[in-house]
């Protein structure tokens, strides 16, 4: 039985070993299974990732992002105050055919206006000057035109061959200017190929399906390109707009809100049919005022509901609008949409905005039977705003001028700059005035409103000229905020004599510290008469705990003191004769009376032989009593000398007290005597319980 029951437990048992060696292979293959899919998604990830760069839309590929470029802003080399070069670029990869170089505010200058000279000259394309104005590359390399700066440069190529050390070179050389700005942002995108966007075909049925790609340019980080879609009316063009695809994101129909933008999108497109076409603005009839008052808003993106122009007032503060010549006219109130691109008058080339009816035409033309074809709508503006950087392959770096405040106390600074750029060293010498040395402890440097330590490398501080001097340093790297630097001359105190105004010596101490009296002390010298005793400040004693804050005169002050007369010693030998009725001198201590003695009984005679004899007188007389000693006469003062005072007559000396000594013994010897007793008893008791033992 015992048997059965044992191999039915180990089958019982095997049977459960299967299973949890089932289990295992279970998890193991789940586990090879997860590195599987870990290592499949290393593999792909760059492609998820491509999406947010930008390289491969929502839609399809579209165009590919162009070299690696590293501003590398903390490693800018400082021109002058405001002005920098970008010395530390590095742009690595294949060569690209499209570049765009701008900043937000101020300038950058160029020692030539392309990034080689020769046959490849032509890469130079467009670009606006510091003031805005568009420069076409024929102006730029003719020479014909004086350029004082850029704003904005723009290097395409119809193939992809600007090599990557041809940009760094080009960036490191350019030197970038404020111009009073308090921040410039400089910005590269470099692509392989010219970004394009995507065209989607829109018909009264909507998208039917057919996509066209358009050549599309860079701007302050928005994209834009222009569909030559002739004679589209307005509507459709503001619907159309709306589903044109720039690497994913959807678009709207422009809306111009700086002179640089009017004055460059319209000029990268003019190739294109003369790049005149529709806009996102719209005349608002107001039909709730006298006189059927009509103001123009943007229609479209983020700008729609926007007024940038008023029937009764004209311009809007604030609110860009360039009109042509005579637009938009008050009585045409058909005339109710923007034609950006031509201004109506060929000497101007600005692309002046004109009004147009919904269908492209001039008001009231057709009725006259009349076609201005020089008016047609040839297409319109699409705008894709809200890029990510990565999209449009956009690398930035933000410089900005950092406020510089010194907070010095009797010290002077070379600099005296008042901002600097941030992101640049910023160095001083400091200089202690008068004849006073620097206080160490009192230099300070806060960036950002954030302390900065010599220890931590914050800062840098070399004495010069002994501690009168020394020069401070802040890196580069730590520049990042506004600036204050602290210091304060050591604080003097001036010892003088107040009687003669001499001035005995001047003391340095630091800020805050408190006075040692030691170090006045030894420039004080000793006076017959006299005891130095402290220094008072302004005729008040000078407390030493105080601290020192300001410069400050002490005087020494004093004290008269009479001369010390010795006392003559007493003349003992040559007494002078006591005076009739001498002064009674100090009596002796009284003696003791001695108790009364026992008179001490004579002895009696012998008795003599015979009895019968009478007694004779003896012939010793009996002794008497003894008499009780007289005590001692006092002994019989020497003559006195002239008496003094009693109060100063000298205590007699008081007997050792030889029994307290006595005492004292017997105390300390006394717990010796018991803790001896102690263990006497202790050891008799122990004998005595082993004897009992046994």
């Amino acid at each position: 039985m015992w048997r059965m029951d044992r191999m039915d437990a180990t089958a019982f048992d095997a049977r459960r070993l299967r299973r949890c060696a089932a289990v295992v292979l279970a998890v193991a293959a789940s586990l090879l299974t997860l590195v599987a899919v870990v290592a499949l998604l290393a593999v792909v990830a760059p492609s998820a990732r491509a999406n947010v760069n930008g390289q491969v839309g929502q839609n399809g590929q579209i165009g590919q992002i162009g070299p690696t470029v590293n501003l590398n802003a903390a490693q800018k080399t400082k021109v002058k105050d405001g002005s920098y070069k970008l010395s530390g670029v590095t742009v690595t990869g294949e060569p690209s055919s499209y570049v765009v170089i701008e900043v937000d505010n101020g300038w950058f200058e160029t020692p030539q206006p392309s990034m080689v000279d020769g046959e490849d000259a032509h890469h130079f394309s467009h670009a606006l000057d510091a003031y805005g104005n568009f420069l076409s590359s024929d102006d730029l390399l003719t020479g014909e035109k004086h350029v004082f700066g850029y704003r904005y440069v723009l290097f395409s190529s119809g193939r992809a061959d600007i090599e990557a050390k041809l940009i760094e070179k080009y960036l490191q050389n350019l030197t970038f200017h404020l111009g009073g700005s308090s921040a410039q942002t400089v910005s590269v995108s470099a692509w392989y190929s010219q970004p394009e966007a995507k065209f989607n075909y829109y018909s009264d049925d909507g998208v039917d399906g057919r996509r066209t790609l358009y050549k599309s340019h860079l701007f302050d980080g928005h994209a834009y390109t222009f569909i030559d879609e002739w004679d589209m009316p307005f509507d459709k063009a503001l619907l159309a707009s709306k589903v044109t695809n720039f690497q994913g994101r959807d678009g709207h129909m422009m809306t111009i809100e700086s002179q640089g933008e009017h004055n460059l999108i319209r000029r990268l497109f003019e190739r294109r049919h003369g790049g005149t076409g529709w806009i996102g603005g719209q005349r608002v009839i107001s039909t709730s005022e006298p006189g059927m008052v009509s103001d123009w808003y943007w229609v479209a993106g983020p700008s729609a509901g926007i007024k940038f122009w008023s029937g009764s007032n004209g311009a809007v503060p604030g609110v860009f609008a360039q009109w042509a010549n005579g637009q938009p006219s008050k009585d045409k109130l058909d005339a109710c949409c923007v034609q950006y691109g031509f201004s109506g008058d060929k000497a101007d080339n600005s692309g002046a905005w004109n009004a147009l009816t919904v269908s492209g035409h001039q008001a009231g033309e057709w009725d006259a039977g009349e076609q201005a074809r020089p008016n047609y709508i040839k297409g319109f503006y699409v705008e894709f705003e809200d890029l990510h950087p990565t999209m449009i392959g956009r690398v930035s770096e933000t410089n900005k001028m950092v406020t510089v405040e010194s907070d010095l106390l009797d010290v002077t600074s070379s600099n005296t700059a008042t901002s600097i750029l941030s992101g640049t060293e910023y160095s001083t010498t400091l200089t202690a005035t008068d004849v006073r040395d620097l206080d160490l402890t009192s230099i300070q440097v806060t960036v950002g409103g954030v302390r900065l330590s010599q220890e931590d490398n914050g800062f840098t501080f070399i004495l010069k000229s002994g501690k009168k001097a020394g020069e401070l340093r802040i890196p580069a790297d730590k520049v990042t905020g506004d600036v204050t630097v602290a210091a304060k001359g050591n604080r003097l105190v001036t010892l003088q004599d107040a009687q003669t105004s001499q001035v005995l010596a001047t003391v340095q101490v630091a800020n805050g510290a408190t006075l040692k009296r030691e170090a006045l002390d030894k420039y004080v010298e000793t006076r017959d008469g006299y005891k130095h005793v402290g220094y008072t400040k302004g005729g008040a004693e000078w407390d030493f705990d105080m601290p020192v804050t300001v410069d400050m005169t002490l005087n020494p002050r004093w004290e008269s003191v009479e001369p010390v007369r010795p006392i003559e010693p007493a003349e003992p030998t040559q007494p002078t004769e006591p005076t009739e009725q001498p002064t009674e001198p100090v009596k002796p201590a009284k003696p003791v009376e001695p108790t009364e003695p026992t008179p001490v009984k004579p002895v009696k005679p012998a008795t003599p032989a015979k009895p019968d004899a009478k007694p004779t007188k003896p012939d010793v007389k009996p002794a008497e009593p003894a008499k009780p000693v007289e005590p001692a006469k006092p002994v019989r003062p020497t003559e006195p000398t002239e008496p003094t005072e009693p109060a100063e007559r000298p205590e007699p000396a008081k007997p050792a007290a030889k029994p307290a000594l006595v005492d004292t013994g017997l105390d300390m010897l006394a717990p010796v005597l018991a803790v001896v007793f102690l263990l006497v008893v202790a050891v008799i008791a122990a004998v005595f319980r082993h004897r009992r033992g046994k």
